[in-house]
């Protein structure tokens, strides 16, 4: 990352959606609004869509029998609290290392880190509760050449990136995967 292109946005969203059926007929709205009223209107639009939507054989419940009991650990869940100064390092190191690949990578669009979190919670009126949260995370930059891509031999026409670790322990930019 040059110094003059260096940027660093920050985002967090949030949000919920809600699905209610009625019987066969199924109702679904969100919000990133998640204060009560909003979340109490959210549930009233789900269930207005519902109440006009024609019924679908295939939607609904399913019957208590069917319902999961046990919910395996899928390992999923690997937050990762880089901060924004080693989140600059790490891009920079990312630009670097793509760079090096070859002499007719001549610069760079720039590099990217990535982290994020998703939490989701189901439930259901026939006493279903379960929840899990994933990470994905990322590193990657994008290289120009100073040759046509066209005049490249077929096995070096593709683009490169960084495959990470799950638990981003081993990081290291001196290995770089083609993408095929």
């Amino acid at each position: 990352i040059r110094e003059l292109g260096a940027e660093l946005p920050r985002e967090r969203d949030r949000g919920l959606a809600v699905t209610v059926y009625f019987g066969k007929r199924k109702g679904s709205a969100s919000t990133a609004d998640l204060s009560t009223s909003a979340v109490r209107e959210t549930v009233e639009k789900a269930c207005a869509i519902a109440r006009y939507t024609a019924e679908d054989p295939y939607a609904g419940l399913v019957e208590p029998e069917a319902l999961a009991r046990e919910i395996p650990d899928l390992d999923l869940d690997h937050p990762w609290d880089v901060t924004p100064e080693r989140a600059i390092e790490l891009a920079r190191e990312c630009e670097a290392a793509g760079l090096a690949v070859d002499p007719r990578l001549a610069n760079s669009e720039g590099a990217a880190v990535n982290s994020q979190r998703q939490t989701g919670v189901y439930s259901n009126s026939l006493g279903f509760l379960a929840g899990y949260s994933a990470t994905s995370h990322s590193v990657s930059c994008r290289l120009n050449s100073t040759v046509s891509v066209s005049m490249l031999p077929r096995s070096r026409n593709s683009s490169w990136s960084v495959r990470l670790n799950r638990s981003l322990t081993a990081l290291s930019f001196g290995v770089l995967v083609r993408d095929q």
